[in-house]
Order: C-alpha cells, then structure tokens, then sequence
C-alpha cells in the first residue's frame, strides 16, 4: 500500500508544483480518539456510530498538525 500511496503522491506534486503537500503519519491517532471519546462520556452506542471513530481520529491528526505547525 505505501508503493501506491508514494506513488501518487509524486503525482500531486508534479501536477500541483506551486502546491505544499505534506504527509502526516496516522498511526494510533484512531486509537488516541477512542480513548478521547471514552473520557469525554461518549456511550458505548454512541461510539459505535458509523464515522463517529472517524471524525475523531480526524480530529487527532488535525490537532497535531497544527501543534507541529506552531
């Protein structure tokens, strides 16, 4: 999967030169937000929504973006 992921990522970037594309490395972010969902009171139903775990996880990764950008 990381052949193809590189791969097309080249592609951006030679279709898009002017464009900052940047990667970001996901691993345990949907873990992190879990957990975040948990301690937030978030029901057991409630977390097992469709794309709620996903939002989350979203979340995570936005958060340390930014915080790596300050």
């Amino acid at each position: 999967m990381t052949e193809v992921l590189d791969r097309f990522i080249e592609e951006l970037r030679e279709t898009f030169p002017l464009a900052i594309i940047e990667t970001v490395n996901e691993y345990c972010s949907s873990k992190e937000a879990h957990g975040i969902l948990i301690a937030s009171g978030t029901s057991r139903k409630d977390r097992r929504q469709k794309g709620r775990l996903d939002s989350a996880a979203a979340c995570v990764l936005l958060r340390d973006y930014l915080e790596d950008k300050k």
